[in-house]
C-alpha cells in the first residue's frame, strides 16, 4: 500500500512535470514567433527609415541647388541691373543711355530666363512630391 502511494505520487509528479514542460515549450514557441514578428517589423521600419532618409537627402539637395541658384544666378542679373540703374542717374549722354538701356535689356532677359527655369524646376519637384 505504501508502495502504491509512492507510485501514484511519482506518476502524479511525472504528469505534472510533463504538463509544465509542455507549457514551457508552447511559451517558448510563442516567444520565438513574437521575436520573429518583432524582427520583421524592425527590418521593415529600418527600410522605411532608409527610404525616407534618401528622400529627405534628395529634397535637401534640391533645396541646396535652389538656394545656390537664388544666391548666384538670380543675384548676378539683379546686381547688374542695380549698377546700370546707378549709371543711368550719372549720365546725360544719349549714346551712353542707349548702351546702358541695351545692357538693361540683356540683364532683364537673363533674369527672366533664370526665374522661368527655376520656376519650372520647382514645379517639377512639387509634382514629384505630391
Amino acid at each position: 500500500m505504501a508502495e502504491d502511494i509512492i507510485f501514484v505520487r511519482a506518476i502524479s509528479d511525472t504528469i505534472s512535470l510533463a504538463f509544465k514542460s509542455h507549457q514551457r515549450i508552447l511559451q517558448q514557441q510563442t516567444l520565438e514567433e513574437k521575436q520573429r514578428e518583432i524582427t520583421e517589423i524592425n527590418e521593415s521600419l529600418e527600410r522605411k527609415v532608409r527610404a525616407r532618409t534618401n528622400d529627405l537627402n534628395m529634397q535637401n539637395k534640391h533645396l541646396t541647388d535652389f538656394a545656390f541658384t537664388n544666391a548666384h544666378h538670380i543675384r548676378g542679373p539683379i546686381c547688374r541691373l542695380l549698377g546700370l540703374q546707378n549709371l543711368l542717374t550719372l549720365t546725360d549722354d544719349c549714346q551712353e543711355v542707349l548702351k546702358i538701356s541695351d545692357y538693361l535689356s540683356v540683364s532683364i532677359e537673363e533674369l527672366d530666363r533664370i526665374t522661368r527655369e527655376t520656376s519650372e524646376k520647382l514645379n517639377a519637384l512639387a509634382e514629384e512630391n505630391w
